[in-house]
């Protein structure tokens, strides 16, 4: 996607029509370009965290997946599945900074069938991508698509941007 930004009154316009979702931290400069407001430059920006007073900045992304488990499942096996999971955070090329994991205690019935899930954050997308490309992540993906309910259809992914917004 690029976006205009005026150097002088902080201004910008984004062409939403190109708006590509792969490596959402990427800044990559291309070539400046004269506008009628102010002086403008033209830039390719792979980043939605783009504000006009502040920077564009590398912002942490919590992961979330829940889970529907086949019910012949043992809720043991879930969890060394998970314990699993969590460990791959202290392999050499993964790095997320905290894991969550937990079932579902919500009492408003909404939960669309989901009662178990986990959450990990990242410092950036970057990060991320590295943990979802990893053979090991692979591997364990994996052996929880298995052990669900419908197979993939019965994993939700979310991902969040959960840095600080002014």
């Amino acid at each position: 996607m690029w976006i205009e930004i005026c150097k002088v009154c902080g201004r910008f316009d984004i062409d939403a029509r190109s708006i590509r979702r792969a490596s959402r931290n990427a800044v990559v400069p291309q070539q400046a370009t004269a506008t009628p407001c102010h002086d403008r430059i033209r830039d390719e920006r792979l980043d939605w965290g783009l504000h006009p007073r502040h920077p564009p900045t590398i912002m942490p992304i919590r992961h979330i997946v829940l889970c529907q488990f086949r019910p012949d499942v043992p809720v043991s096996a879930q969890q060394d599945l998970i314990d699993k999971i969590e460990a791959l955070g202290k392999i050499d090329g993964i790095r997320f900074e905290h894991f969550s994991s937990g079932r579902n205690v919500s009492e408003e019935g909404r939960s669309n069938g989901f009662e178990s899930g986990f959450s990990m954050d990242f410092a950036d997308a970057g990060a991320l991508t590295a943990y979802l490309v990893h053979p090991e992540h692979q591997k364990l993906g994996a052996a929880l698509v298995a052990l669900l309910e419908s197979g993939i259809d019965s994993l939700c992914v979310f991902d969040m941007d959960i840095g600080v917004h002014g």
